[in-house]
């Protein structure tokens, strides 16, 4: 089978495992650079959106573009992660090499308008200006918000009190998006005259408003972090979480939580509180389940990531995400709990949604018997 049906294969039943391995292979095995950095590209995609695996999803977006300057979604890929880790020096890095490929138009606007807030952030007022000036040009006057920036970059001391007035003014009639960008705006006003410190107010509002932002939850949570006031980011968290009624949305957010407590603040034992939360909200969400077992097997607490394993498959039930999670399960079970009773029940489950999965084969070569999927069914009634 050639490699581009196998990648298509494996993701076709979902055996992420197995894809991550091709993937591999398949850089090392690949002849031209541009097909090399196109597997960089999608190996880096599957760590960040199924591993949770950002910072290792980093090195490959960064050698796709190595390899293929022209394929810019590797750039976009990458300063995505940075806004999550909050190295904001970065961002601005990826954002000029990007504007490299797209100077005019509507998205070179949105590039400059993006770059010119993090010179803000970054305290490089004099930078910011022309970049916001810019922006508006290359848009041909039409960019409402580069506009709207580069008013706020000439605000002069004599009248920046006014100028945030108006703003949080209009913040608080806002929604959404909206708000969040006007707080933003005001923050950014209000440090260039009184610093950081006291934009707090306005940036905690921003994140309430819109927590996935990237911009905010950089800027707010990177202030408290500052301060070792790590609880209050939590709390925060919680607290947003507590007024939204959709779980799938509370879902998606607390995986946002999550990845962040992960990559940026590096505290596990929190990460884990959201994502076990995700999985309550989203049992299919094969991301937060992957995370857990890592989590779990670095502290080798098998029996727990197994009691993880269950609870998620009996919540999945058909859920496409189903045939990861039991080969996943199996593994555990199989190779670290040392429990072959177990993952023979994962297995044979399995066996009857994906055959051919490598893991339901090694297993079956090392136990000498084919699995039929009929055991687990009769185990399941």
């Amino acid at each position: 089978m050639e490699l581009q049906d196998r990648l298509a294969y494996l993701e076709s039943v979902r055996d992420w495992q197995e894809l991550r391995d091709e993937l591999e292979k398949g850089i090392g095995g690949a002849g031209s650079n541009d097909t090399k950095a196109k597997l960089h590209l999608q190996l880096g995609r599957l760590l960040d959106e199924r591993f949770l695996l950002g910072v290792k999803a980093l090195k490959h977006f960064q050698d796709a573009y190595k390899l293929a300057p022209s394929l810019v979604e590797s750039l976009e890929e990458a300063r995505r992660i940075y806004w999550d880790l909050g190295k904001l020096n970065m961002v601005q890095k990826l954002l000029d090499l990007e504007l490299k490929a797209n100077p005019e138009g509507d998205v070179g606007s949105a590039l400059l308008v993006e770059l010119g807030d993090v010179l803000c952030d970054l305290e490089q007022w004099d930078a910011a200006t022309p970049t916001y000036a810019r922006a508006l040009g290359a848009s041909q006057g039409r960019n409402a918000n580069a506009s709207n920036a580069l008013a706020d970059a000439q605000v002069e001391e004599s009248g920046w009190d006014a100028h945030v007035g108006a703003l949080v003014a209009a913040a608080h009639a806002a929604a959404g998006h909206e708000k969040t960008r006007l707080f933003l705006r005001a923050a950014r006003v209000l440090r260039r005259f009184q610093g950081a410190e006291a934009t707090e107010g306005f940036l905690r509002q921003a994140y309430r408003a819109e927590p996935i932002n990237p911009a905010a939850a950089a800027l707010f949570e990177t202030l408290l972090a500052d301060q070792k006031r790590f609880s209050e980011i939590e709390s925060t968290q919680r607290e947003i979480l507590a007024g939204v009624a959709d779980p799938m949305e509370r879902g998606r957010l607390a995986l946002a939580f999550g990845r962040r407590w992960a990559m940026r603040h590096q505290n596990l034992d929190v990460a884990a509180k959201f994502l076990e939360e995700v999985l309550a909200e989203s049992p299919d969400n094969e991301a937060a389940f992957a995370k857990l077992v890592e989590i779990y097997g670095a502290r080798e607490q098998w029996a727990d990531a197994l009691k993880l394993a269950d609870r998620t498959i009996d919540a999945a039930n058909q859920a496409p995400s189903l045939s990861f999670v039991l080969s996943l399960a199996g593994s555990l079970a199989w190779r670290h709990a040392g429990d072959l009773m177990k993952a023979r029940l994962y297995f044979s489950r399995l066996a009857g949604l994906s055959p051919e999965n490598r893991e339901l084969r090694a297993f079956e070569l090392q136990i000498g018997e084919k699995l039929t999927g009929t055991e687990a069914a009769a185990a399941k009634a």
